[in-house]
């Protein structure tokens, strides 16, 4: 598990840190050789959010296609993003 909005970018000490829309369900190989070597890239795609922005309205690149997913475990119905 990591957070789209990372503790340097105010995860932990805003009020998203554990809500499910500030949730990544990444396992450690794609964390670290992905969204940490890659940021700018992760945040392009939506595994990572930029401090301030919200994460419940930051869509994100899942395998099914582009979506956003609430605080109460929902999601939007995906759109499937170009190149996909």
């Amino acid at each position: 598990m990591s957070h789209r909005q990372p503790r340097g970018m105010g995860g932990t000490k805003g009020q998203t840190h554990h809500r499910l829309s500030n949730i990544n369900a990444l396992c450690a190989k794609c964390h670290l050789g992905f969204v940490e070597k890659y940021p700018e890239q992760a945040e392009a795609d939506g595994w990572r959010v930029r401090r301030g922005a919200s994460t419940r309205d930051t869509p994100f690149h899942a395998w099914f296609g582009l979506t956003s997913i609430d605080n109460d475990g929902g999601y939007d119905s995906p759109s499937k993003p170009v190149g996909w």
